[in-house]
């Protein structure tokens, strides 16, 4: 049994001394895989008693994946806001990241991330304070130079 689950049911109701059988069809909104009927064709049931019992591996491995996405977006979010205000480290939720050993890896993950665009961010600081201090030196040497050519006066 599988896929859209449905069942009949039915009952007997007595009205003014006749007695009329109602039957309706349950239909379960999402589908799933039927575990177990609880109840048989032409079984008295009350309003609220369950009928059937659902199969809950599908709906606990999407929760499981959904819970997976969630720690990891948390994690990469604790990361970003890492590299935007210009932490030494990051600092996780801390519930989270000792939820499960996936977190656990999720964290080493984006420490590896975090450090390594760290590296390459401060390697680009460095190429451009570099750059800053060549400029200078040559706006050095260019002042030199004027102050020689003012100061040697005109060729004739």
């Amino acid at each position: 049994m599988g896929g859209s689950s449905s069942t009949g049911w039915g009952c007997i109701r007595a009205w003014n001394g006749y007695s009329k059988v109602l039957q309706k069809v349950v239909q379960h909104l999402e589908g799933g895989i039927v575990s177990d009927i609880l109840v048989q064709d032409g079984d008295l049931v009350e309003s609220g008693e369950p009928l059937l019992i659902l199969d809950d591996t599908q709906p606990e491995t999407s929760l499981e994946i959904v819970n997976s996405q969630f720690i990891a977006l948390k994690m990469r979010e604790a990361r970003l806001i890492a590299e935007r205000d210009g932490l030494k480290t990051v600092s996780y939720p801390t519930q989270l990241a000792l939820s499960s050993a996936s977190a656990a890896q999720e964290v080493e993950a984006q420490n590896e991330v975090f450090f390594a665009r760290k590296a390459a961010h401060e390697g680009r600081i460095q190429i451009l304070e570099q750059r800053v201090e060549q400029l200078k030196s040559q706006v050095i040497g260019l002042d030199a130079q004027r102050r020689t050519q003012r100061n040697a006066g005109p060729i004739i």
